[in-house]
């Protein structure tokens, strides 16, 4: 009978810790390092975090719990939480990998896309392509450059030119600062702009999201020269569907950016609402990704 009360005790203290909350921790890595900004969180709770600029993540988390780890670079992981305190991971990129010797050793993921769309106004229809390139390992950072044209063929055109640098750690708060020039010429309208981001990431004010909120500085040239600021937000709603908002105050304007984009495999589909000074349409159309 005392054994079997022992036996009792003991498998009721083995449940018993084993339902106990915990504090898990680990290293995300890449093939090239720690990994910063990955998303780490426990499925079916609220509960998350980031990993910092050194890979390093800690969460609460019970055994038998499924962590999740996301970004847009790389495959979604889940490990199951076991014995261990310590849960290290692996990430695979996304795309296809290109490794470059030119100096120093860096790695890129490079990608164009190419795409139809039309506007509701029929004022501007045409063809697009978005061509990205991530530069990774130089001076422990990450710089993505990037382009985007859309043309008629005609009279009209867009040009979008940009340059981010990724994990930048301000008071231990990891950011993207990206420098854009943007150039709209229509038959009927034409406008320029230069814009200064910076975007940080917020997890938890929606229940199990992270929400991107973006600060703004811009310089317009219009009829003259005039500074602007404003504000950015940047949604996933759901797997694929991603809404992202932008607002600046150029004197006694404001320029109005609203885009929802889906998100197939290497396929978009898109409908984008603008408001730049005097012109305003909606645009929709789709593209496809294309790794070189």
């Amino acid at each position: 009978m005392k054994k079997f009360i022992q036996l009792i005790t003991v498998i009721g203290f083995t449940i018993f810790t084993h339902a106990q909350e915990r504090t898990i921790s680990g290293v995300v890595s890449d093939e090239m390092g720690p990994v910063a900004d990955i998303l780490v969180k426990v499925l079916g709770t609220n509960k998350g975090t980031v990993t910092d600029f050194d890979g390093n993540y800690s969460i609460k988390a019970q055994t038998g719990n499924v962590l999740e780890f996301t970004h847009v670079s790389y495959v979604s992981i889940e490990k199951v939480v076991g014995e261990s305190n310590k849960v290290d991971v692996l990430m695979k990129d996304s795309c296809d990998v290109t490794k470059c010797y030119f100096g120093c050793y860096f790695e890129t993921k490079r990608y164009v896309e190419v795409g139809y769309f039309r506007s509701m106004d029929n004022l501007f229809n045409g063809f697009y392509t978005d061509l990205s390139y991530s530069i990774y390992n130089i001076f422990n950072k990450t710089f993505i450059p990037s382009i985007r044209y859309k043309t008629d063929l005609i009279n009209n055109k867009e040009l979008h030119i940009g340059l981010a640098l990724e994990t930048i750690n301000i008071a231990d708060k990891y950011l993207t600062l990206k420098l854009s020039y943007n150039e709209l010429e229509l038959k009927s309208f034409n406008n320029k702009d230069l814009q200064l981001e910076a975007k940080t990431f917020f997890y938890n004010l929606i229940p199990n999201k992270s929400l991107g909120i973006l600060l703004i500085f811009g310089l317009e040239d219009n009829v003259k020269n005039q500074f602007g600021y404003g504000f950015g937000m940047q949604q996933m709603i759901i797997n694929n569907l991603t809404l992202s908002a932008k607002l600046i105050k150029y004197g006694d304007h404001f320029n109005i950016q609203n885009k929802l984009k889906y998100t197939y495999k290497k396929f978009d589909l898109f409908i984008e609402h603008r408001s730049i000074n005097k012109y305003e349409n909606i645009i929709y159309g789709a593209g496809y990704k294309i790794n070189i």
